[in-house]
């Protein structure tokens, strides 16, 4: 079986989308399937020593982070070459390109979403409303099959007329082989003065939906009988209102802004961490949770679908936006050790169960499978 790999991004460029499209390849190539990689040359002279083809066109213009690769056009011929064109991000005019070519060479193709784009202002959310129900919604219906992250994410793809028969849900998946369980982590802890603390981490985006600003109140609300202290590792417009927030409540000793830290202290973050926090208002299935899984760390999350979808067991979730609640749980998670290890155990198995890189690159071939067998 020939497999033809479409996505605007690939490593070297950094980006969950780009490595799940990276690491599918490697699986695909290694089980024995043709793989070729279709993408933009970006970063420019991108190069990597893979045993499968990997093309790169020049990325025209960028809108919105979406390369107007209008060369791709001339790959149109290239595509016909494979049985099944897997089209990564419906947003991408990469994947207009191929919905284009599918039209020309009838070949099997897959959109597969990588979550729903969540607009940070007025104007992106005009551009998304007016794309999504004309070129996506075009783009999605070319498909043979798209694939959704969550059943949330289906159920807007189905609104925008997709038949549901046509849609199958895979989420993403999480090598442990990425990352260093073992590191050492003391330095982390005197770097910023960690010891006899407890530590809640949040890593993300730090924009309004992420919620960061609830959960500095909820560390207000925590502090009162405990030595707690929040990191916050990532970088938005939101945090100037966060820092901010600290300050009026008095929390600069109890909340410390690391920013885009390298993947190592990263790492040593997770090592360090007592409580992973995920405040999020709005979000989809995010690689952070299964992260801090591998690191056997307890997770508090607002309840909200996507996140009670896959982890209402292995994570305390608390109604959306309840500040009072949150904190109640991230102080029962520093205080009860038995409801630590439930859930950290939890957490491991449904990493094996659900998100491990055999189970979720297996359902995927399945597609592909049942795809040519009509």
């Amino acid at each position: 079986m020939k497999i033809l790999m479409v996505t605007p991004y690939f490593p070297p460029h950094v980006g969950g989308m780009e490595n799940f499209a990276y690491k599918l390849s490697n699986r695909l190539y290694e089980a024995g399937f043709e793989v070729g990689v279709l993408t933009t040359a970006i970063p420019l002279n991108a190069q990597l020593n893979l045993p499968y083809q990997v093309r790169r066109v020049k990325p025209g213009i960028v809108v919105m982070r979406n390369p107007l690769a209008f060369s791709l056009l001339n790959e149109i011929d290239y595509m016909k070459r494979f049985d099944i064109i897997h089209a990564h991000d419906e947003h991408a005019f990469t994947t207009n390109i191929v919905a284009l070519a599918k039209r020309k060479h009838k070949k099997a193709l897959i959109v597969h979403s990588h979550g729903l784009f969540y607009p940070e202002s007025v104007l992106e959310a005009l551009v998304m409303h007016i794309y999504n129900r004309t070129l996506g919604k075009w783009s999605l219906k070319s498909a043979d099959r798209v694939i959704a992250l969550s059943r949330n994410d289906a159920k807007f793809i189905e609104k925008l007329g997709i038949k549901k028969e046509n849609i199958e849900i895979v989420p993403n998946a999480i090598d442990p082989a990425d990352y260093e369980t073992n590191i050492d982590y003391y330095d982390f802890i005197e770097k910023y003065g960690l010891d006899g603390w407890k530590v809640v981490l949040y890593v993300g985006a730090i924009i309004k939906r992420k919620g960061l600003n609830l959960l500095i109140k909820a560390i207000d609300l925590v502090r009162e009988n405990l030595k707690i202290k929040l990191l916050v590792i990532g970088e938005g417009k939101f945090k100037k209102k966060c820092e901010k927030l600290v300050k009026e409540l008095k929390l600069q000793e109890n909340v410390i802004f690391l920013g885009r830290v390298p993947r190592e202290e990263l790492l040593k973050a997770y090592k360090t961490t007592d409580v992973f926090a995920l405040p999020s208002l709005v979000e989809g299935v995010p690689t952070v949770v299964l992260e801090a899984y591998l690191y056997g760390k307890p997770v508090v999350a607002f309840k909200i679908p996507e996140i009670a979808e896959y982890f209402s067991n292995s994570a305390l979730l608390v109604p959306p936006g309840d500040v009072a609640e949150l904190a109640s749980a991230i102080r029962e998670l520093l205080e009860n050790p038995k409801k630590v290890f439930s859930l950290v155990e939890k957490g491991r198995e449904l990493l094996k169960k659900t998100f491990s890189w055999d189970k979720v690159a297996g359902d995927i071939v399945k597609i592909y499978e049942n795809l040519l067998r009509g």
